[in-house]
C-alpha cells in the first residue's frame, strides 16, 4: 500500500513473476515480496550483472527442482531419471554434484 508503483500494472506483474520464479512456494507471501521491494525504491535493478545473476539463480533453482522430481519419481535410480530428463547419466551426476544434490536425502 505504501509503495508508489511507478510502473503500475506492468511493474506489479513483473514483481509477481519474478517472485514466483525465485521462491519455492506456489503461494506468494509478504516476506517473499519484501525481498525484492523497498519502500520508495523500484524492486528492479537496472544493472545487467544483477539481472544475469538473478536469472542464473532462477535457472539453477528450477533445474534442481526438475532433477529432484525425476529422482524421486524414479526412486533415486539415476539411470531412469537421466532418461526421463533427456540427459546422460554422467551429465545428471555432474549436475547433482554442482547443485548439491546428494545420492539420497
Amino acid at each position: 500500500m505504501n509503495y508508489d508503483w511507478p510502473g503500475n500494472v506492468r511493474e506489479l506483474t513483473n514483481l509477481v513473476e519474478r517472485t514466483l520464479a525465485l521462491t519455492n512456494s506456489r503461494m506468494i507471501k509478504l516476506a517473499d515480496i519484501s525481498k525484492f521491494i523497498e519502500l520508495g525504491k523500484s524492486p528492479f535493478n537496472n544493472s545487467a550483472e544483477t539481472a544475469v545473476l538473478n536469472l542464473q539463480e532462477a535457472l539453477q533453482r528450477e533445474e534442481r527442482n526438475c532433477i529432484l522430481k525425476a529422482l524421486t519419481k524414479n526412486s533415486w535410480n539415476q539411470t531412469l531419471a537421466s532418461k526421463e530428463l533427456g540427459i546422460s547419466r554422467t551429465s545428471l551426476w555432474r549436475k547433482m554434484k554442482q547443485l548439491g544434490i546428494s545420492e539420497r536425502p
